[in-house]
């Protein structure tokens, strides 16, 4: 079920969680960080350095400049302007994965447009369009902007648009509805197309009139980062796209679950840089804002991968994010430390790889089956691993014990860390991974067993007194027919011990508990809704095994009788 895919690949906060590895496809295969081109602003050879389709009569101020330079770029609007002339264009290799930074200040006059909307400033956009194509109506454009003061990211993919509202064959930006957990966006018409927007905002002014630190009059390093969420083999979009807002420093937008692209651009990467401050409706006063130091890379530049740590504790299952429960063998974890791979990848199939991103993992010299690795991504204090549990880990007869956990990045690795293991260690997959709607479908896959219209695009309803459901969980302990580690079962394999379960507090008949036929590492649950299950929104459902019973935080719906 495509909405349930999506649920379990993407990632949740600074937790980023990857269940389905064998729909990934690379993210971004760069190690380390690259950059792609730099722009100091130093004088007016902008050609020279791989600028295009820009003005011949641009303006560079040495008025006030940036410490340790001479000059910066000066996009100058009179009263009544539209866009000021700029360098153009730069091309560069294609990326999933783009890091733009950059110091900035605005004049004291400076309003933006005054309006809800413009001005547009710096732009990325895709190999699906042309080297000179217009930013405003394409596959997929990208926005670095400021909106009052308020920083904002933004994104239009009109050329999109379809009749359609689910699926992969429909834009994400707007009139199509939303792919992921935001609104849709923003639908118009421009003649003769329809167009759309999407946005985030940051939650309050930085760029201010007042002094001190967010005077606008005063030069502020900002940096934007954006990444392109994964596409499943099977051309199904996952909701892991990435987008970041940096003011000196301060996350102040930080998004991890965006859906950018839908299934119809696999292939889609940015490639283009465009810098093209534009106030459609003309300036409404005379106003400045001057531009240096210009970066633009695969991720944020910095040194080579350090000597990795995971973390004490590090070692969670990737359903419950439980901290201080052990994990049990042929689960699906969460790693968490730091410089804990060198790149972003996921694994392009199953069987699962042992070696993702530069970085291999082991616990007691067993290597790890890895779905997915993410380095930090700026203003990330912690990188995240996802993988299995070897099957094998604990020696011939032994139910629990400890082992040790070691990653290796690049040849250099870890102090080994220690990670408790059960035999059992239940935990059911939510879409706030630990929290909120359960992973829970119908018996027949058709709908998720949650409120009506609890996601766009996709079905919804509450389950049923006496209905048969399906949910996911890991941790489920011993099956009868074990696949390899990092592999999917080859046959019906059924755990050996069958769970209790709770809906609403009240025990519900268990018809099968055991690995889903599609995945690795990932149990299946089918349950008969009991009489007596209280009828709601968020009914609690629970998982009772070997003395544990999961979190009443985890809910699904239930109809009224």
């Amino acid at each position: 079920m495509h909405a349930l895919e999506s649920l379990l690949l993407r990632r949740h906060n600074i937790i980023r969680t990857t269940v389905l590895a064998g729909a990934l496809s690379v993210v971004n295969a760069a190690s380390p960080p690259v950059v792609l081109f730099q722009e100091a602003f130093e004088d007016l050879n902008s050609s020279s350095r791989g600028w295009y389709d820009g003005r011949s009569n641009v303006s560079l101020s040495s008025v006030e400049p940036l410490s340790g330079s001479t000059r910066a770029y000066e996009a100058h609007f009179r009263a009544g302007d539209t866009t000021p002339a700029t360098p153009g264009r730069h091309a560069f290799p294609e990326t999933d994965s783009v890091y733009i930074g950059f110091w900035v200040r605005f004049s004291p006059s400076w309003i933006g447009s005054g309006k809800p909307y413009h001005p547009h400033f710096m732009h990325l956009l895709t190999n699906q369009n042309g080297a000179y194509t217009g930013p405003a109506w394409t596959h997929l454009t990208f926005y670095v902007e400021f909106l009052r003061g308020t920083p904002r990211l933004a994104i239009q993919d009109g050329q999109n648009i379809t009749n359609d509202s689910a699926g992969d064959n429909r834009a994400v930006a707007g009139c199509n509805g939303s792919c992921d957990a935001y609104p849709p966006g923003d639908c118009y018409t421009c003649a003769p197309n329809r167009c759309n927007g999407k946005i985030w905002d940051a939650k309050q002014p930085y760029f201010k009139d007042d002094p001190g630190p967010y005077d606008k009059s005063n030069w502020h390093h900002v940096e934007a980062f954006v990444q392109l969420n994964t596409v499943s083999s099977e051309g199904h979009y996952n909701q892991d796209g990435v987008l970041q807002y940096f003011f000196d420093g301060e996350a102040v937008i930080d998004v991890r679950d965006a859906v950018l692209r839908t299934g119809r651009f696999p292939g889609m990467k940015f490639n283009q840089f465009l810098l093209a401050p534009y106030i459609g409706d003309g300036s409404p006063v005379e106003q400045t804002i001057w531009v240096d130091n210009l970066v633009v890379a695969t991720g944020k530049p910095g040194p080579a991968a350090r000597t990795p740590v995971v973390s004490s504790g590090g070692v969670v299952s990737a359903a419950s994010f439980a901290a201080g429960q052990a994990v049990a063998p042929g689960s699906l974890v969460a790693v968490f430390g730091t410089d804990l791979a060198a790149s972003a990848e996921s694994a392009p199939s199953i069987p699962l790889p042992v070696s993702l991103g530069g970085a291999t993992f082991s616990f007691n010299g067993a290597p790890a089956p890895l779905l997915s690795v993410f380095p930090q991504l700026p203003g990330d204090s912690l990188s995240q691993v996802n993988a299995q549990i070897p099957w094998d880990v604990l020696p011939p007869g032994a139910t629990s014990g400890t082992v040790s956990v070691v990653a290796t990045v690049n040849g250099v690795s870890s102090v080994p860390a220690p990670v408790q293991i059960n035999r059992f260690s239940p935990g059911i997959f939510s879409f706030q991974s630990g929290a909120g709607q359960a992973a829970a479908t119908t018996g027949d896959g058709t709908a998720l067993v949650a409120p009506e219209g609890f996601l766009a695009g996709t079905a919804s309803r509450p389950a049923r007194i006496g209905e048969v459901i399906t949910f996911y969980a890991t941790g489920l302990g011993p099956v009868d027919f074990p696949p390899a580690s990092g592999d999917k079962p080859g046959q019906l394999a059924t755990t050996t011990t069958k769970p209790a379960v709770l809906i609403g507090g009240i025990p519900a008949r268990v018809d099968f508990s055991g690995l889903a036929p599609c995945c690795v590492g990932l149990n299946q649950v089918n349950v008969e809704v009991p009489q007596g299950a209280p009828a709601g929104n968020a009914v609690p459902l629970q998982i009772q095994l070997d003395g544990t019973t999961t979190t009443d935080k985890v809910t699904i719906a239930v109809a009224v009788p």
